[in-house]
């Protein structure tokens, strides 16, 4: 389309591909030299915080139970529409 508009010549929309082509070839080379070295796991940002042992900084599971559900809960007179419905189904 740009080429017959005139918005582009033919060696410039060639020389974009090549471009373009040798990005993807130098990211996919990029990405296959990364697999060859294992997944280093990354320092927790936890340990770098200074948290007091013991802090209790667990939530009821009623409470938790009653977020979930203000969440799911339509309005009275409201309806779901039909491809939302499901995903609501599925979070119940």
């Amino acid at each position: 389309a740009l080429i017959g508009r005139g918005d582009i010549s033919m060696k410039e929309a060639e020389d974009a591909l090549r471009d373009y082509q040798g990005q993807l070839e130098r990211v996919f080379n990029e990405v296959r030299e990364l697999e060859k070295h294992g997944v280093q796991p990354s320092e927790s940002v936890e340990s770098d915080q200074m948290i007091p042992a013991g802090l209790a900084t667990a939530v009821d599971k009623s409470l938790l139970a009653r977020i979930g559900d203000a969440f799911l809960a339509l309005p009275n007179g409201f309806t779901a529409h039909p491809r939302v419905q499901p995903v609501l189904e599925k979070r119940r």
